[in-house]
């Protein structure tokens, strides 16, 4: 959000979903990401290649961030770089891509206990939080600190009022 003002073409976001059973195919990827930067369903080709030479073409001379989520790697990823000047790619993925040519690599540990209760109170309400302080602690320990774990559990209890934070330690 903050690097967004350097990009004022737009962003691009998907998850490639590459830890599932299912990971995102790249030519259905691009065929999303050129229909949203205007391009008609009628002029985007059929194979990867062309698909890909077709989106770089397209962000020629714009100032883009791509942000490709969950990757499985390198190859999944490597048709979906943008590849022109003044655009950028934030791949993340549960795999170190060192077989990306060009990529800064950067290793991010799980959240500290502030930021992950923090994060947590963020989207169950700081009134359920404050009440259950320990409980919420506990829950934020189970996930393992780590952030979707966290968005899961919190999401779950914030959309059942009626539930504690407490009861959040069973799931």
């Amino acid at each position: 959000h903050r690097a967004r003002p350097a990009f004022p073409d737009g962003q691009l976001y998907v998850d490639l979903q590459g830890a599932g059973p299912r990971p995102a195919e790249p030519e259905t990827v691009l065929g999303s990401f050129l229909r949203a930067l205007g391009t008609a369903d009628s002029a985007i080709p059929d194979s990867l290649e062309e698909r890909s030479a077709l989106y770089r073409s397209v962000l020629d001379g714009r100032r883009v961030l791509v942000l490709l989520d969950n990757a499985k790697d390198a190859a999944q990823v490597r048709p979906l770089l943008p590849g022109t000047e003044g655009c950028a790619a934030l791949v993340t993925s549960r795999v170190r891509m060192v077989d990306l040519a060009g990529a800064q690599l950067v290793d991010l540990d799980v959240m500290s206990p502030d930021e992950a209760l923090s994060l947590f109170t963020k989207i169950v309400g700081e009134e359920r939080v404050a009440a259950e302080r320990e409980a919420a602690l506990d829950v934020v320990a189970a996930c393992g600190f780590l952030p979707l774990a966290i968005r899961i559990a919190a999401s779950r209890l914030a959309a059942r009022r009626t539930w504690t934070v407490s009861s959040c330690r069973s799931f």
